[in-house]
């Protein structure tokens, strides 16, 4: 839905930049490549603060940031 908001072709390559949570992170770690590759992202960073980021629904009515970029 991001793509869409953000004017997006379905093909574009793109940046995520997604809130540094563990649970992220440790999913990232294995699979990292396959996210990558059903989202054509070329690059997926973690960080604490993003400015500009989209708010998404996440488990236990809390939130996730994410902000995609295009390369």
């Amino acid at each position: 839905n991001l793509r869409k908001e953000c004017n997006f072709e379905v093909t574009d390559k793109i940046r995520a930049t997604i809130s540094n949570r563990k649970e992220i992170a440790d999913a990232l770690d294995s699979f990292r490549d396959y996210v990558c590759g059903q989202t054509l992202c070329t690059e997926i960073v973690l960080a604490d603060e993003i400015a500009g980021a989209a708010e998404v629904e996440w488990e236990d009515n809390s939130t996730l940031s994410i902000k995609i970029d295009r390369v």
